[in-house]
């Protein structure tokens, strides 16, 4: 990180999050980051207990005038989302992130930056590396792998948890907090397919540069899914003649939206795959006319010829390529035919609308957005014997989440496929006009003379699950999950604006301390 964020940052939250962007931290490889920050807790005589889930939990002792205030509790996940550009090659199991700066953001060298939840991991670190904070007695809980199931937050155990408080770190707009989130359903979608022994003129198609990115928050951006894009591509061209598929891949995470995708298909002679080629243009312009800006910045459509299983054509494709397609023989016509009808009619997007709703309070006004419903197509692969295909379906209503489960189901049904729900987590909401909502509101109003937004979210949250976990211990809590600004999460181009950051630490700084010490003060006097 370049120098210049040391006179932005404190030194300790420029530290800290320097020092954990050097630790590899991909959701199910959150043992380095545990090992930090037990090994931080227990240099500072601080309570620690660490779980079998890599989750860590620390608590802080209140100072010596605040035993009699409410204690909170912080939380916010280790892992991240790991995503690289088209092209750059990143050992995320072994190597850390590469973080660059200019004079307004941090941001990665080519990959994703890991501020979702780094952010809130080094936030927390720098306010217990403060041995001059005084504050009432604070608990610190640090969770595994959110983002591919939220199993950390799952596995832990409650009842080491005091504070009826919880300020979660996990959002992404400054001066925004979240006060409710949409639950989730992870499914797998398992199509048999046959393959035969592959013939004829092979070809690739490749669908890059698209902006991809959350599959909550950007849902609703009119950003394409390359899969979808891919299958309509497909569709086309079997238009015209019919033809095997050898491959399909597409996307990585059920959480992002795809911004890539590729498929290896066999056409019988050398005629339809010129055909084909010549084709492409006017499809390439059909799907340019329906792309948003974003998405046309850096669209790419590429169709080449790789050779011929009878003649290989010299440099067309790899010796290992080569190998790979014609050991595994590819689809036949009729499981060709079901893979391109499943992927151009499987739901993709919002599925399901209500009405905003607003409702103005004493202390601000809160933010619905409208969408009740949406499923991401996250990733499709291909394998031996079948297709396989990872949705995320959610929605803060069941009736809609379970409606767009059953139209998968049944789809499905039609190709004599079948679906493997992986897991769910809970949707969160809070009622209006909490203390703590109202901690947040004065002291942003307080330190930054700023009014604050209340929303409730269209994205998956720890909150849910923390607050159905809490209640079987017999305790509701109060929950607020708050953030710095930070862009296109969840993709190579995410960045978190340094001075946000900087007032996000200072904020929860005078939630704990400040704000409530002026009151314990009058209190007194």
């Amino acid at each position: 990180m370049e120098n210049n964020l040391k006179n932005c940052i404190p030194s300790s939250l420029f530290r800290f999050f320097e020092e954990i962007s050097k630790i590899p931290r991909e959701s199910g490889n959150e043992k380095g980051i545990a090992d930090y920050i037990e090994k931080f807790a227990k240099k500072r005589n601080l309570y620690c207990k660490r779980d079998k889930f890599n989750n860590v939990f620390v608590r802080k002792k209140a100072s010596c005038r605040f035993e009699n205030l409410p204690g909170i509790l912080l939380q916010a996940h280790t892992d991240m989302v790991c995503q690289s550009v088209e092209g750059k090659e990143h050992d995320f199991l072994n190597e850390g992130i590469d973080i660059l700066s200019d004079d307004r953001y941090i941001y990665a060298d080519g990959t994703t930056l890991g501020a979702d939840d780094g952010a809130g991991v080094a936030l927390m670190l720098a306010l217990l590396d403060d041995t001059g904070l005084e504050t009432p007695e604070t608990e610190y809980l640090f969770t595994s792998s959110e983002e591919t199931g939220m199993y950390g937050a799952f596995g832990f155990d409650y009842s080491e948890i005091k504070s009826h408080h919880i300020i979660n770190l996990d959002s992404e707009e400054e001066f925004n907090a979240c006060m409710g989130c949409a639950g989730g359903i992870h499914v797998k979608a398992i199509i048999p397919i046959q393959r035969v022994k592959t013939a004829g003129k092979i070809c690739s198609i490749e669908v890059s540069g698209l902006a991809g990115g959350h599959s909550g928050i950007d849902i609703d951006l009119g950003r394409s899914s390359a899969v979808k894009l891919i299958a309509f591509i497909l569709d086309k061209l079997y238009k015209i003649f019919p033809f095997h598929i050898v491959e399909i891949n597409g996307g990585g995470r059920d959480n992002v939206i795809p911004n890539y995708a590729k498929a290896i298909i066999a056409f019988v002679d050398s005629t339809e795959a010129k055909k084909a080629k010549e084709a492409m243009n006017g499809i390439k312009n059909d799907i340019l006319t329906v792309l948003c800006k974003e998405d046309k910045k850096h669209f790419s459509v590429r169709f080449r010829t790789l050779g011929s299983t009878q003649e290989k054509e010299e440099n067309a494709f790899s010796e290992q390529e080569f190998y790979k397609i014609t050991c595994r023989g590819m689809l036949s016509l009729k499981s060709s035919s079901v893979c391109i009808s499943v992927l151009s009619v499987t739901p993709q997007g919002v599925t399901d609308r209500y009405e905003k709703s607003c409702a103005d309070s004493e202390i601000t006004s809160v933010q619905r957005m409208d969408i009740a419903g949406s499923v991401n197509l996250g990733i499709v692969y291909s394998g031996e014997k079948t297709l396989e295909l990872s949705y995320l379906i959610r929605s803060g209503i069941p009736f809609y989440s379970e409606r767009i489960l059953l139209q998968i189901e049944r789809l499905l049904h039609l190709c004599g496929g079948e679906i493997e729900i992986k897991d769910r987590y809970p949707g969160w909401e809070s009622k209006q006009g909490e203390s703590i909502q109202k901690l947040y509101a004065n002291a942003v109003s307080d330190l930054y003379g700023k009014k604050v937004i209340f929303s409730r979210v269209h994205a998956g949250l720890e909150c849910g699950i923390i607050f159905e976990k809490m209640k079987e211990k017999g305790i509701v809590p109060e929950i607020i999950s708050i953030g710095p600004n930070c862009e296109f999460i969840h993709t190579p181009r995410e960045r978190m604006e340094i001075l946000s950051f900087v007032r996000l630490y200072e904020t929860v700084k005078y939630m704990i301390c400040g704000k409530r010490k002026t009151e314990k003060n009058k209190n007194q006097r």
